[in-house]
């Protein structure tokens, strides 16, 4: 399983694939320029499955250096596997520039990715006590609203500051519960294609 961690500078990518990995794999800090400036690969067992993470530099800072490398690293990597992407957002921090951000990306990458993406929002840990992430998304703001409308109204919180498991294990549940959708998808369209041709080839028996 391949997740790619996408987003823009300071939204917590590189935090939170420390956190699905359950160690400090990626450098994560403070700063007021771009820590990540590269594509960096990590892989570790996270919940019985083999997780390869992938934590890419904000495909959008007009700064990077050679973007068309890294994003053809990231395209790359995520060929032969299944890739879920992770749309890392800061509660709270919606920005002008990530109104859109979802049909950049697409663009970017030259891929739709929106039906197996899963908003990620981080500083969980800014939610107030009698708030779930749930009551957030219901009474945040049309843009983001849409966005998660988007990606299937699918979304995990996270507090990267929290070490307990079990919202890197809602995570992993979720993508399975993506992973699951898509190949019954998959099956679906393929018996009717199936279908499509044996009921030619049932019209041309006729007409013969």
């Amino acid at each position: 399983m391949t997740l790619v961690l996408l987003g823009e500078s300071g939204s917590g990518k590189s935090a939170s694939g420390n956190t699905i990995l359950g160690e400090n794999m990626f450098t994560s800090k403070a700063s007021s320029a771009p820590v990540t400036t590269e594509c960096q690969v990590a892989e570790k067992a996270v919940c019985g499955t083999q997780v390869t993470v992938i934590d890419t530099p904000d495909f959008s800072d007009e700064d990077l250096q050679q973007p068309d490398k890294h994003v053809k690293k990231c395209r790359d990597l995520c060929q032969g596997g299944l890739c879920v992407y992770l749309l890392v957002i800061q509660l709270g921090r919606f920005t002008e520039g990530e109104r859109g951000i979802l049909e950049r990306l697409e663009k970017t990458l030259k891929t739709t990715i929106r039906h197996r993406a899963i908003i990620l929002f981080t500083r969980g840990d800014d939610l107030k006590p009698d708030q779930s992430i749930d009551s957030y998304v219901r009474n945040t703001n049309t843009h983001l609203q849409r966005l998660i409308r988007q990606c299937g109204n699918r979304y995990q919180v996270f507090n990267n500051k929290d070490e307990e498991s079990q919202q890197v294990e809602e995570l992993m549940e979720k993508i399975a519960a993506l992973q699951e959708s898509e190949k019954n998808n998959r099956y679906r369209r393929n018996f009717s294609c199936f279908a499509c041709i044996v009921a030619v080839i049932g019209v041309m028996i006729i007409l013969l």
